[in-house]
Order: C-alpha cells, then structure tokens, then sequence
C-alpha cells in the first residue's frame, strides 16, 4: 500500500471525473432499466432482469421512501429502484 507524503499514513486516491463519468455511464447501460431480484428465479438470465447475488459489490439498493446516508463512498454503486424494483438510476 502506497504511504502518503510522511506522515505513514495509506495514500487516499479518488478516481478523476472523467473516470466516474465513464462508469456511471458504464452501469446505466448495464443495469438501468432493468428489474433486481434477491433470489434465483426463472426470469434470472432474462435480459431485463439481474440477481441481486451478480451485482459489482460494494454495492446500495435504494427503493422508494427508503433512508439513506449521504456518506460518501466513491467506489460503491447505488442503484435507486421504482416501486417494480426496476432500476430507475
């Protein structure tokens, strides 16, 4: 693990914009549209639906009316569901 300058401490990197903005846009075609279960089902390998055990982890599944923490977390996927638990965003 790279140290940071002195001080001993984990050097502390965060993706550059550009690399967020890539794969955001990576995870919309991926999963936006699409409907998440949590079990393996006959429509699990449909092409409109994903199993939740398949997502990159870390991930967040927000439902609707769901609290959340704002925290922040550069390397977690979030994904905002409709009331269908289909992927809105």
């Amino acid at each position: 693990m790279e140290q940071g300058p002195g001080n001993g401490l984990p050097k502390i990197s965060f993706p550059t914009e550009q690399e967020i903005e890539a794969k955001i846009k990576a995870m919309e075609l991926k999963y936006k549209g699409k409907r998440i279960v949590s079990s393996d089902s006959e429509a699990v390998g449909h092409s409109g639906v994903v199993n939740e055990k398949d997502l990159p982890k870390p991930y967040r599944i927000v439902k609707p009316r769901t609290p959340v923490t704002r925290d922040l977390r550069p390397e977690r996927m979030n994904l905002f569901l409709d009331d269908k638990d289909v992927v809105a965003s």
